[in-house]
């Protein structure tokens, strides 16, 4: 509900390490036209990624950069980022805001010195630290002391937000806090035409997203070759189509060119979300084989189009795609569970309720369902401090 005109808005900043494209950067930027409706919204980027940037629908002087010269976590980050927090609890003093929601572990580390640089100076500040991916467990010195850096910040913050409850279970690796307030990632169908992007029959196969080891797309592929017969392959006249690039995309193609499967494989690359979103809508399967993933939005929209979904079991995607109600799960990186899966869904022609799909993803995934779940948490916060 838009407030009354002559009611200032309460003042929010978000913070986030760039406006690179990725799927916490896309979410914030879908969700500000939402947001600023209820708030004041400023927005504070922490370097020069900037892709999505153009999109963002606010004001100029409402948008500013403390360009700390990286994105991600590193020792010079760390550094950089205890002086840039310091210029932003000024800013924040100066402007009289007094909520600050950062996004990913740069912004989460900035965000907290600057609310404690302004509780030092007599400014309360109340962080909300907003996680979208799963954190595993350190395997390196260098990791294990950047991420009990983090723990001990984490003190600072008076709430924290998961994407899914698969994230807010692996918190306690980088957070005092135990417990986090889930608001899944919400998707859209912003497509303006609703077309079949498919030039040939058979049954339509489509992997989509960045085409990295994390990803699974090589897995899967492989596991088909290993474990399916041609049989299998054939009868359905089966085609995959992948979509999207990455680390692993070079690799794979020559695999794929190695395999003899060029006729049976199509790599796309990058395409739009309107074009990505018809392709998903006319395929006969999506396959989300993820070995690692805090909630997986292809599958989000994927039951929102109605479509037929496996998934690996992998972080968040169990509370996307339901076992037999909403789509269908192997075991993540278990090579004889996704085959077997796979070839039961082309032998025995399985399929879910479209209407439950869509039941599911209006309770959880829709952009209402996320606004409503922050402007509680938002709300609650500066009610009652």
């Amino acid at each position: 509900m838009v407030p009354p005109v002559n009611t200032p808005r309460p003042k929010i900043t978000v913070l986030i390490p760039g406006l690179g494209v990725g799927g916490a950067e896309l979410q914030l930027v879908h969700s500000i036209p939402f947001l600023v409706h209820d708030y004041d919204v400023h927005l504070v980027l922490l370097s020069d990624e900037e892709a999505l940037l153009a999109q963002v629908s606010l004001p100029t002087d409402r948008v500013s950069v403390l360009k700390i010269g990286r994105a991600h976590i590193d020792r010079s980050s760390l550094w950089r980022g205890i002086r840039a927090a310091w210029y932003l609890s000024r800013t924040l003093r100066r402007q009289q805001i007094r909520l600050l929601v950062a996004h990913l572990p740069l912004a989460h580390w900035v965000g907290r010195w600057a609310a404690f640089f302004s509780k030092v100076s007599g400014w309360t500040i109340a962080l909300v630290t907003h996680h979208h991916s799963i954190y595993e467990s350190p395997h390196t010195l260098s990791r294990k002391l950047t991420w009990q850096l983090l723990r001990f910040s984490s003190l600072m913050d008076k709430e924290t937000i998961c994407v899914s409850r698969a994230v807010a279970a692996t918190l306690p690796r980088v957070q005092v806090a135990t417990k986090g307030r889930v608001i899944y990632n919400f998707v859209v169908d912003d497509r303006s035409s609703k077309e079949n992007p498919f030039g040939r029959s058979g049954f339509k196969v489509v992997l989509a997203g960045r085409v990295e080891p994390v990803k699974g797309q090589t897995f899967f592929l492989k596991v088909i070759a290993q474990q399916l017969s041609e049989e299998d392959l054939v009868r359905p006249s089966l085609h995959i189509w992948v979509i999207g690039e990455g680390s692993d995309l070079n690799a794979l193609q020559q695999w794929v060119k190695n395999q003899g499967w060029s006729d049976r494989v199509t790599f796309l690359g990058a395409v739009d979300h309107a074009q990505l979103l018809n392709f998903l809508a006319y395929a006969d399967l999506v396959v989300v084989p993820s070995l690692q993933e805090g909630l997986g939005n292809v599958a989000v929209e994927a039951i929102m189009l109605g479509r037929n979904v496996l998934a690996s079991d992998a972080g968040g995607l169990p509370e996307v795609v339901l076992p037999g109600r909403t789509g269908f799960v192997f075991t993540a990186g278990d090579a004889r569970s996704a085959a077997d899966r796979f070839r039961q869904i082309l032998n025995q022609g399985l399929g879910v309720d479209s209407e439950y799909q869509r039941s599911h993803y209006i309770q959880h995934f829709t952009v209402k369902a996320h606004v409503d779940g922050l402007r509680e948490c938002f709300d609650s916060i500066l009610r009652h401090g």
